[in-house]
């Protein structure tokens, strides 16, 4: 039961944080289209070295990377929203059509500002979904660490695992 109530508010969630966007100036690369390169990291190391998720080092407004099960996800698309009933939501998504889309979804039920949260996987989770099944997967442990918030933005770290799931290395910076 606790599973499934979770995969729904996650799944709502995510619709509503998709369909929230603003047509904004938003860029989720910032070095734009002539080809230069996107440097997303302005500090930090790997998290071997102790700049990893939970480790310092910050990204450009728009980013949302994460490493998962060893594969690297740059997200196209990072968005927030904050609701007092719903939390905080942080969305970031690689999609090639309607139908494929990658996602992650940071879900803080009690966010109280910047700080550490344990991921219980039911008030406080990272899920990942992609195609064919598009189905949910829920961390059960890690950490979501909300560095800084300011009038704009959202910024920190998430690293956490679950059944078949290994989320490390998790950076975001993200519009409100």
């Amino acid at each position: 039961m606790k599973k499934a109530f979770l995969s729904a508010l996650l799944l709502a969630g995510a619709a509503i944080t998709l369909n929230s966007c603003s047509s904004g100036d938003y860029n989720a690369n910032p070095s734009g289209a002539g080809g230069g390169t996107n440097q997303l990291y302005t500090g930090g190391g790997s998290s071997t070295s102790g700049g990893g998720s939970t480790g310092g080092g910050s990204v450009a407004l728009g980013t949302f990377i994460a490493t998962i099960n060893g594969t690297k996800f740059t997200a196209s698309f990072a968005n927030s929203i904050y609701n007092s009933g719903l939390g905080l939501q942080i969305i970031g998504s690689i999609t090639t059509s309607p139908s494929n889309s990658k996602i992650v979804h940071i879900v803080i039920f009690n966010y109280a500002g910047p700080g550490t949260y344990d991921i219980d996987g039911l008030t406080t989770a990272v899920s990942y979904q992609e195609p064919p099944a598009n189905t949910p997967i829920p961390t059960t442990s890690g950490q979501i660490i909300i560095t800084s918030e300011d009038a704009t933005s959202y910024q920190g770290t998430f690293e956490g695992t679950g059944s078949g799931l290994t989320i490390t290395d998790g950076k975001f910076n993200v519009k409100k």
